[in-house]
């Protein structure tokens, strides 16, 4: 067809091979600009506009054309006319389409210089194939595919330099070649070839340079790159395409190795195999991984050659200065330091010559390096010796790396190393020819890269959770393979790698929640308080991010844009929905970094937002995924239970339920839920209790698909209903949940009524499943208190009490037939004297005990039920069965039986604690009762016990109070526990402090504010049984670390005023009384309350010798709950501790002055693990409590480091304090000149006896208010005070007035009620506490941790009430003004006759006080043995069949 014949745009002319160059150029020219303008054929709808021009522009004489700039002209031509057909080809002919591509490709290659008017051309040339992608057509020619991407990549980095270079176009250039690597089906080895060509030789030539020294003449071989653009864009096509090459690399390489020939390589010969291996282990050492052991082989080959060069690879791999080849292939690093003493000359020469670059860079080879080169110097080689010289006297003229710039590389290097792992791991899976035992060998990799999860930089755990989406679960796979890999591994891993997995995922899906909600306030209409709830949500997300202060800016950067791109906003709407598949969430992520590209953000805004869709995205997991995991998942438990393989079915169930937690929308579909029912079917599945439970997860997300469920659900509760009557009890309680949350209201209140009678009728202890009808009625009351509470009530007071005390004589409970037919199958022990332990009594005993606690805590909400009584004689019952240790039962029970008895016990005290309505009834007396599982015989009690502990006081359920038996863990040695511990107490602390930073919560601080811990520590540590006298100085030592245990963690965290306010609340505490020996004797009340004195002298000691920069003269005054502590209205400046421990404590202080405590590796390393991985649930198939921290670690980066930083806080209790470095001056114990002062003390008690013995005893006896009357002191007495004055030493005075005087947070009213300084009249909810507190007004204080007090509420009173307190306030006042008038008017005598009157009036109060003790019935349990259990068993049925109307409160 002739020129003129073809349709060319309007205004353009006739292009014809005959035109001269001049005109053709100006011809094409107008070509080109009118082709800019025109739209696609398909917007058209004429499919073949301008075919006939383009096969007429590609004919081979205008291709084969010469001049530069008709090229040019003609290639922009062709790529706009490949524009207007796209997406369809113009040309079917694939050997055109092939020549046109290299065309164009050539073009590319003849960059044009920036200041040419041609160039302009040339860009526009380049935007335009990349974005219509042109060059993806070559995918169309089969293996001409291959000759067309060596061409683009020779052509495109041959012709890049230094002078043309710009990074627009070497991006363009690159992404056109990438695009290409990645769509061809393999990767030949042309195409490595053109790459590798300007990585080696001659891009890159080695230059000697020549220098002479003394009679030495030395040659350094020095690398220039000739073409440095080039150079780097090779580079970055290999970093950007190691996945796609990576296989095939190894291929060639191995291939090269084995047998000395490069297949298809023209431009790089074998000569620089060793060259090339050398460069890529420099920014790729991945990909020479799979060499390593083909090089090893000929670096022990007998071929002198072949060794020589393998060494001088070896040589420069080791010694560059980014490698780490040693640290990651130590058995490849000792053969090599074997070469140092090889048979040939020249090789030890060439080992030598390297170990110059190895010492320089590797500092921590440079021990072994060092040996080698010293054992060379006596070599019988001449030159083996010269070249050690020459080796030395180059080291002294190079300089070595600084230490913190090491370390840099030491992470990156770590790093490097988990990439490569995770690599390997992904390739290794992939490969569907290895078998799963093959894989198997390498299952520890899954394990070690999910323990780097817990390491103490945030930037591992990014690094972690980014490469379990690429690499670990590869999300690029196909459903099939990646559930399949997912299963594999998760039944290999490790605890800590399954913890770690599960806490990824939970993060995932945090992370998309905030996202989501996000989107719909911005999506929303209304505007009130918009902004504010967006605030709050944005914070969140910030909060997730390693460092939020900087990413908060990089959100709001973000966040401008998706408030205004629709795009944005639709994008992420779609992510972080419901209604996604995996594929489209990743078009969808990058078209997010696509738009955020065009509005050009901040690269630090494009990293960040990048890494948070890396890690959040939902990659993996989506509606097509999750059953085919499932259907996986039923296969495997079907041939593991075939096999007897119980724990895999285990390790099964809890990986979809960890998937669950995260992806629950995932599971509503119909493969899935028809997947679970027939798991459900099984017989023999062990793990029915864990399937409810994620059933029970999904159950919010069924509800929501109509139709789905109405067909569905049907089944479950069918099943559900079928467990609660004959499963375990366990799985009883998870079947009654299920229908809860499945069904609505009124067809499940029918449902659980069913369920409710029918467990009624095997409420018998004949009845084998007896114990799951107790779980189901428990359960039942909890889910629906309202229906069943009543009834169930009256139940528990009848059937369930006469299981749980044996009242019941009409039932033959067990006969000895049963007994012995049921040996067996119930397991009975029996004991050395002939009695037998009957497991299933044990049992019942056991679900009586729960289904009482559990019943109260259901109905705590339900005031229509009178369960006070019940509550009070139930606490009576938990604590005879603590102070009895579990022995109160008529039948005999194993030890360890009686160990679970006092857990049950203990952890149904802490939890009616949790709730307000009982928390009134737990007494102190009950607190230190409860402290005994602190310490108990049994390893695993005390574990399991500080770990509900642990559950109830993060939740904030429990007071400080119970805080402080953490105190107790040192009572036992075991290094390891504490630590966990500490990082326990640390998490509570800063729980604690966030809860306390709410306005609202400023006036309950004595509630939550963790310093109050240690005052009651103070008190449960006095009760010790262990304690017996202030005078035993091994057991004060014992609990002096008791002590530090607490403080410790404070001085560690090093908050303002914090330690400040501790040694208020010890002065405190030592100027107190004990509340609750108010009606002791003198001598045993001055006993007891001595040793929490002794305490507290402890707690001073130890904040003067072991805490820094303590200043003791802040002022806060803490607020101590009346339940523990009365104040006695004076200071207390005695010292109730030894002289010699103090001494003791003293001279420790100053032999450790300037020792470092040693804070082992193990330690550090398990409480980072520990804090990582908080699970508050116990695994019943577990022996061994396992104590950890909170997935969002609840532990601050501040106050990790700082633990981190202060070493000697874990293990050693020594100090490396100095006295010079405390900023203010401490106020001293009195040691010097000790026995003149007790001589001057004397004559001066000889001097005035009568005048001191009126002090002493209004000072020892009638200060607590405890004599009826004003009694002198007996000779006996008197003589025990000098005794006790001999062996304590006084302190100086800790406060300015040193005068006792009254209490100003005492102050009580005529009833004898602490109407101020008291917590005993507030209300116990920790979560919504009541504001009907009568309040006294206070000054404000100066903590930086203040207890603000309550608002003062007004009392509604009558007129003649009113008057009545108004009257008595007066006269109050008046007597108290009176006495201070007095007393500053008389003298000794008229001192002691007032205060004769204050002790009368204390004395009045305290019969009012005492009174109202008498009502309360108290189960004293003295003995042990079978007296001591029939004896509680006669006192709880008394009290259960005549339950007492105790007072909730004191009044």
């Amino acid at each position: 067809m002739s020129s003129n014949n073809i349709m060319y745009p309007e205004g353009c002319k006739p292009i014809s091979p005959n035109t001269k160059n001049t005109e053709l150029l100006k011809r094409l020219k107008i070509l080109s600009e009118a082709l800019k303008g025109e739209v696609t054929n398909e917007e058209v709808n004429t499919p073949n506009r301008y075919k006939d021009l383009i096969l007429h522009l590609t004919r081979s004489q205008f291709l084969n054309n010469k001049n530069n700039d008709i090229q040019l002209l003609l290639a922009c031509c062709i790529a706009d006319l490949f524009r207007v057909f796209a997406p369809n080809s113009p040309i079917e002919n694939l050997s055109l389409l092939k020549d046109v591509l290299l065309f164009i490709a050539v073009v590319i290659g003849n960059v044009p210089n920036k200041e040419d008017s041609m160039y302009k051309y040339y860009l526009y040339l380049l935007e335009n194939i990349s974005v219509v992608e042109t060059m993806q057509i070559a995918l169309e020619l089969g293996d001409n595919a291959y000759v067309v991407l060596r061409q683009l990549i020779k052509q495109s980095l041959n012709n890049i330099n230094e002078k043309n270079a710009d990074k627009h176009i070497q991006g363009m250039l690159m992404g056109m070649c990438s695009k290409l690597i990645q769509g061809v089906d393999q990767v030949s080895n042309i195409i490595l070839d053109a790459i590798f060509f300007f990585i080696v030789q001659p891009q890159k030539v080695s230059i000697f340079i020549r220098f002479k020294s003394t009679n030495l003449v030395f040659l350094i071989c020095c690398f220039q790159i000739n073409n440095r653009e080039a150079y780097f864009m090779a580079r970055d096509l290999i970093r950007t395409n190691q996945t796609a090459l990576d296989p095939y690399v190894s291929l060639l390489l191995k291939r090269g190795l084995e047998t000395g020939i490069l297949d298809e390589c023209e431009l790089i010969s074998q000569k620089k195999l060793y060259d090339l291996i050398c460069e890529l282990h420099k920014f790729v050492p991945e990909m020479i991984s799979t060499v390593l052991p083909i090089l090893v082989n000929q670096m022990q080959s007998e071929d002198i050659a072949v060794r020589r060069g393998a060494i001088r690879l070896f040589g420069n791999l080791f010694g560059d200065q980014n490698s780490r080849l040693a640290e990651d292939e130590p058995e490849v690093w000792n053969e090599y330091m074997k070469r140092f003493t090889d048979v040939n000359e020249e090789i030890r020469r060439i080992c030598i010559r390297n170990a110059e670059d190895i010492l320089i860079f590797h500092p921590e080879l440079r021990g072994q390096v060092t040996d080698a080169v010293i054992l060379r110097c006596q070599d019988m080689d001449e030159n083996v010796r010269l070249e050690v010289l020459a080796m030395i006297q180059g080291l002294a003229k190079r300089k070595f790396e600084a230490l913190s710039e090491r370390l840099l590389i030491h992470v990156r290097i770590r790093h490097a190393a988990i990439r490569g792992l995770s690599s390997l791991h992904r390739v290794i899976f992939s490969n569907d020819e290895l078998t799963n035992l093959e894989r198997s060998s390498i299952s520890s990799i899954f394990s070690a890269i999910m323990n780097h999860y817990y390491q103490p930089l945030l930037e591992d755990r990014l690094l972690t959770e980014k490469i379990f989406v690429s690499n670990l679960i590869p999300y690029k796979l196909n459903e099939s393979k990646r559930m399949e890999i997912l299963i594999n591994i998760f039944l290999n891993t490790n605890n800590y790698g399954a913890k770690a997995l599960e806490q990824i995922l939970m993060k995932q899906s945090f992370q998309r929640r905030l996202l989501r909600n996000l989107v719909k306030l911005i999506e929303q209409s209304v505007e009130s308080q918009k902004g504010k709830t967006i605030d709050d949500v944005v914070r969140g997300i910030v909060e997730c991010n390693p460092e939020p202060a900087k990413f908060s800016l990089i959100f709001r950067q973000f966040m401008t844009h998706l408030t205004n791109d629709e795009q944005i906003l639709s994008s992420l709407k779609y992510i972080t929905g419901k209604e996604y598949t995996c594929q489209k969430v990743e078009t969808a992520v990058l078209e997010i970094l696509k738009r955020l590209r065009d509005h050009k953000v901040s690269v630090e805004c494009m990293d960040a937002m990048r890494c948070l869709f890396e890690c959040c995205s939902p990659l993996q997991f989506d509606g097509t995924a999750v059953p085919v995991l499932v259907d996986m998942v039923i296969t495997s438990i079907k041939n593991s239970i075939d096999g007897n393989q119980f724990n895999r079915c285990y390790k099964l169930i809890k990986l979809l339920k960890i998937v669950a937690d995260a992806y629950p929308h995932c599971f509503v579909n119909a493969p899935t839920l028809e997947g679970l029912v027939k798991l459900i079917e099984l017989e023999s599945f062990s793990e029915i209790e864990s399937l409810l439970s994620l059933v029970i997860t999904i159950s919010t997300e069924l509800k929501q698909h109509e139709l789905l469920a109405k067909d569905m659900v049907a089944k479950y509760v069918k099943h559900c209903e079928r467990i609660s009557l004959d499963g375990t009890p366990r799985a009883a309680k998870y079947a009654v949940r299920c229908i809860s949350k499945l069904l609505k209201t009124e067809q499940a209140q029918a449902k659980l009524e069913n369920i409710f009678q029918n467990s009624l009728l095997h409420v018998s202890t004949s009845d084998p499943q007896c114990c799951t009808a107790l779980k189901a009625l428990s359960c039942c009351v909890e889910v629906d208190a309202v229906q069943f509470c009543i009834e169930l009530f009256e139940i528990l007071k009848t059937k369930i009490m006469d299981l749980l005390l044996d009242r019941s004589s009409s039932e033959t409970t067990f006969d000895q037939q049963n007994c012995t037919m049921n040996n067996a199958q119930n397991h009975n022990e029996q004991f050395s004297d002939g009695a037998i332990c009957d497991e299933n009594y044990v049992e019942i005993k056991k679900h009586c005990l729960k289904f009482v606690a559990n019943f109260l805590v259901a109905v705590a909400q339900f005031s229509e039920c009178d369960v006070e009584p019940l509550a009070k004689n139930l606490l009576k019952l938990y604590s005879t069965l603590l102070e009895t240790k579990g022995d109160i039962f008529e039948k005999p029970c194993s030890r360890t039986h009686m160990a679970e008895f006092r857990l049950l016990a203990g952890n149904s005290m802490l939890k009616l604690a949790t709730k307000p309505r009982y928390a009134k009834f737990v007494t102190a007396d009950n607190l230190v009762t409860l402290s005994a599982l602190g310490y108990d015989e049994e390893i695993e009690i005390r574990h399991r016990f500080f770990g509900k502990l642990n559950k109830y006081l993060m939740a904030l359920q429990l007071h400080v109070e119970y805080m402080g038996l953490f105190a107790l863990v040192t009572l036992h040695e075991n290094t390891e526990f504490q630590n966990k511990i500490r990082v326990l107490v640390d998490a509570n602390i800063t729980k604690r402090r966030k809860y306390l930073e709410r306005l609202e919560m400023k006036e309950f601080a004595p509630y939550y504010q963790p310093e109050y811990c240690l005052a009651y520590a103070i008190y449960v540590l006095a009760k010790l049984p262990s304690f017996e006298s202030i005078k035993c100085e091994s057991e004060l030592r014992r609990l002096t670390e008791s002590i530090w245990f607490l403080l410790e963690i404070f001085s560690a965290r090093k908050e303002p005023s914090s330690l400040e306010f501790i040694y208020n609340i010890f002065k405190t505490v030592k100027n107190s009384t004990d509340s609750k020996l108010q009606d002791c004797a003198k001598e045993e009340l001055q006993q007891k309350n001595e040793k929490i004195w002794a305490l507290c002298d402890i707690g001073i000691l130890l904040m003067s010798y072991r805490v820094k920069n303590l200043m003791k003269d802040v002022e806060s005054k803490p607020l101590l709950s009346k339940r523990f502590f009365l104040n006695m209205g004076k200071a207390n400046t005695k010292v109730y501790v030894p002289v010699s421990f103090i001494k003791e404590m003293k001279t420790k202080k100053i032999n450790t002055k300037n020792q470092k405590t040693d804070t082992t590796k193990e330690a550090t390393k398990s409480r980072i693990r520990q804090s990582s991985t908080n699970n508050s649930r116990r695994s019943r198939r577990t022996s061994k409590m396992k104590v950890a921290v909170d997935s969002k670690r609840a532990v601050n980066g501040k106050h990790a480091q700082s633990d981190l930083n202060h070493k000697a806080q874990t293990n050693d209790l020594s100090l490396d304090n100095e006295i010079g470095e405390v900023i203010v001056k401490r106020p001293k114990l009195v040691f010097e000149e000790e026995k003149l002062q007790q001589v001057k003390n004397k004559r001066k008690m000889d001097e005035n006896k009568s005048l001191l013995e009126k002090k002493l005893q209004i000072n020892s006896d009638s200060s607590w208010g405890l004599e009826k009357e004003a009694s002198p002191v007996s000779d006996t007495s008197m003589k025990n005070r000098k005794e006790m004055e001999k062996l304590s030493t006084p302190l100086k005075s800790l406060n300015d007035d040193s005068k006792p005087g009254p209490s100003k947070t005492n102050i009580r009213t005529g009833n004898g009620e602490n109407i101020h300084g008291s917590l005993e009249n507030c209300d116990y909810s920790p979560i919504h506490p009541v504001k009907n507190v009568i309040t006294a007004h206070q000054p404000s204080l100066t903590s930086s941790t203040p207890i603000i007090i309550p608002k003062k509420h007004r009392t509604i009173l009558t007129a003649g009430e009113n008057s009545d307190v108004r009257q008595h306030e007066v006269e109050n006042h008046a007597k108290v003004m009176e006495t201070k008038k007095v007393g500053k008017m008389v003298g000794a005598e008229n001192y002691s006759k007032c205060d004769k009157k204050k002790i009368r009036k204390l004395n009045s109060v305290q019969k009012t006080k005492l009174s109202s003790e008498k009502a309360r019935a108290e189960i004293v349990s003295e003995t042990s043995g079978i007296a001591t259990r029939l004896r509680s068993r006669q006192t709880m049925i008394s009290s259960f069949i005549h339950p007492t109307n105790m007072e909730s409160s004191k009044k």
